[in-house]
């Protein structure tokens, strides 16, 4: 049924539902549907979340798009909750990769809370810094943890993290000197990552810097995975290693699948694949560093038996 608004504009809404229809701006944020017309002032607890189009439906849930469009707070916490394991482990244990790791999922965390923070507002800092972590340097920083894991030969790992180190800073001074064009032009509505191109000004440089990082960092953290998981296959031997990291190589590649979801015009599905990606990748540390107990060798009257 039509519902028409105060502006005089006209929303085909189902019954027992009613939309958010503006945001917090000075004056009031109406709500339009069936029941009564309620007003909200600047101010008030529940502004903030007028930055989103909401639905409820009749049995007062949130529609899967709000959802969608939440799921980064989600994934900020999963990613930090992430990284101070890895960190606990790397101070109890030592070991590079999981220093390497813990700056990742850090990146990984950035990327996301930066995401969570540009869905009630919107600053030019923010975005850059949303697209360096998330956009430019996550997946390479894991994907040298996991480097530091498997190469043996000496020096390797150690100057592929210099210099590693040394494009990231190149990549920030090149980020934070982006031209932005102007805010307004800012949709609260919609993921960064559907109008980031229209907003941050990306040189040539920036766009090969993130290619490189983000193929290198995948082929490191991926391969890597696939790589130990098929080592641990073939010598039948820790098996959760095995699956565990079966589940990062199928954590890291759900973000990396998100330039396919925003050309298919699912930008919202980023989101998704950030949470899935970072839920998988914690499953599968979790399972690959799980205390198992070692077998027993056989007695030596079970041999002779043989």
């Amino acid at each position: 049924m039509p519902i028409s608004e105060g502006t005089g504009e006209a929303k085909q809404l189902s019954v027992f539902s009613f939309e958010m229809v503006s945001v917090c701006h000075p004056g009031v944020s109406r709500f339009a549907g069936t029941g009564p017309v309620r007003h909200y002032h600047r101010g008030d607890p529940l502004c903030p979340w007028t930055h989103a189009r909401i639905l409820i439906t009749d049995h007062g849930s949130l529609s899967a798009e709000v959802f969608m469009h939440y799921v980064p707070i989600f994934s900020t916490i999963v990613t930090l909750i992430f990284a101070i394991a890895v960190f606990e482990r790397y101070r109890r244990r030592g070991g590079a990769h999981l220093l390497l790791w813990g700056i990742g999922l850090i990146l990984y965390g950035m990327g996301t809370l930066t995401e969570a923070v540009m869905l009630f507002t919107f600053q030019p800092l923010v975005l850059k810094l949303w697209y360096l972590s998330g956009a430019m340097l996550t997946a390479a920083w894991l994907g040298q943890g996991t480097v530091h894991l498997l190469v043996r030969r000496r020096g390797v790992a150690k100057t592929l993290t210099v210099i590693l180190s040394l494009v990231s800073i190149i990549s920030a001074g090149l980020i934070l000197a982006a031209p932005v064009t102007s805010a307004t032009s800012y949709n609260l509505d919609l993921p960064a990552s559907a109008q980031y191109k229209d907003i941050l000004v990306r040189s040539g440089a920036i766009i090969a810097l993130t290619i490189i990082l983000n193929i290198y960092g995948t082929i490191g953290l991926v391969g890597g995975a696939i790589y130990s998981a098929f080592l641990f296959w073939r010598k039948q031997v820790l098996a959760n290693r095995m699956v565990g990291n079966i589940l990062i190589a199928a954590g890291a590649l759900m973000p990396a699948m998100a330039g396919s979801f925003i050309k298919a015009g699912l930008a919202d599905w980023l989101y998704l694949s950030e949470f899935v990606g970072v839920v998988f990748m914690y499953a599968g540390f979790i399972q690959a560093t799980a205390h198992r107990p070692v077998a027993e060798p056989k007695t030596a009257t079970t041999a002779s038996a043989r």
